[in-house]
């Protein structure tokens, strides 16, 4: 029995979604490999019935479009991302239906007791609970991922404590509680996931970094000259920068992923709000903080960048 192919007015009768919406998917690159009638519509498959319904369940769950394109096409990350998001949603229900339970016994009472006040303060502990489990999980799946470098792997098991230390301060609480709320966003860990996958270790890192400030004692040294961060100045160093990365991880300088490399090392975003938040938490600081020949060097890199990628692109 051959293949049974589905217009799309079919497929949303199946599956529940508005023609608009699946034609709307089918733009943004949802429906990957599709056969088309003589009249040149669209026909679907019962593994396309199977992707709507996976993509109506992961927006609805809050992943973005580009998420879920991306996780489609990797079904271990689609099920840990499904399993965060479901132990996640299921801690907080539970942690607040108790608080709920324990406000309304409270509000029941002629008068608000002692013990009603202790019985809500024992409810929002087990909230905080929640919050130090969904900071756990996502240090777990970043952990267990095989494709993630090592080192970025040690790095996320360092910078975010499940627990907050005994003394900690008002600041830090602050910022614990803080950090739990972001990484309890999907597309916060597929990003993450996305970006230990990317990450590269230098050959010797403290050599790197020596490197890194001697070019960045040559970038003030244009600076004070006026030197704008596009001018053919600063792409010679820029380039010369690159470059000596290159060796320094052990790639070649002309290899477009390196280059993609450098550029995501270099874009001028500061640090990260869900870094910003570990680094207070640990009392790191100033939190993303860049020193201005730091900042002037990475533009240069990324005014560099531009036309070279281009030229990496070309046929």
């Amino acid at each position: 029995m051959g293949t049974q192919f589905l217009s799309i007015g079919q497929l949303s009768r199946r599956t529940g979604i508005p023609v608009r919406r699946l034609r709307f998917y089918e733009d943004q690159g949802l429906f990957p490999g599709s056969d088309r009638a003589a009249s040149g519509y669209r026909l679907f498959t019962d593994a396309d019935v199977i992707r709507a319904d996976t993509i109506r369940l992961l927006r609805t769950s809050g992943m973005s479009l580009k998420a879920i394109k991306t996780s489609l096409g990797r079904s271990p990350d689609l099920k840990a991302l499904l399993k965060l998001r479901l132990n996640e949603i299921s801690a907080t229900v539970s942690s607040l239906t108790q608080v709920a339970n324990a406000i309304r016994s409270a509000i029941d009472t002629d008068e608000i007791s002692p013990s009603d006040i202790r019985r809500i303060s024992e409810m929002m502990t087990l909230s905080i609970e929640a919050r130090a489990e969904a900071i756990r999980r996502f240090v777990q799946v970043i952990d267990s991922d095989p494709d993630t470098d090592a080192d970025f792997r040690n790095t996320v098991r360092a910078l975010f404590p499940a627990n907050l230390p005994d003394d900690a301060t008002s600041e830090q609480r602050e910022a614990w509680i803080a950090l739990s709320d972001e990484l309890r966003n999907p597309q916060l860990l597929h990003d993450v996931l996305e970006s230990g996958r990317r990450h590269r270790t230098p050959i010797d890192p403290k050599e790197y970094f020596r490197l890194i400030m001697s070019f960045r004692e040559r970038a003030l040294l244009l600076m004070s000259r006026d030197i704008p961060s596009n001018s053919p100045e600063a792409s010679a160093l820029a380039k010369e920068f690159v470059d000596a990365s290159a060796i320094h991880y052990d790639c070649s300088a002309e290899d477009s992923d390196f280059l993609r490399f450098m550029r995501e090392k270099c874009k001028p975003s500061g640090v990260s709000r869900h870094y910003a938040l570990a680094l207070k938490l640990k009392n790191i600081g100033p939190v993303g903080s860049v020193s201005p020949g730091l900042k002037w060097l990475h533009s240069a890199v990324m005014a560099y960048l531009g036309p070279a990628l281009q030229r990496q692109d070309q046929p």
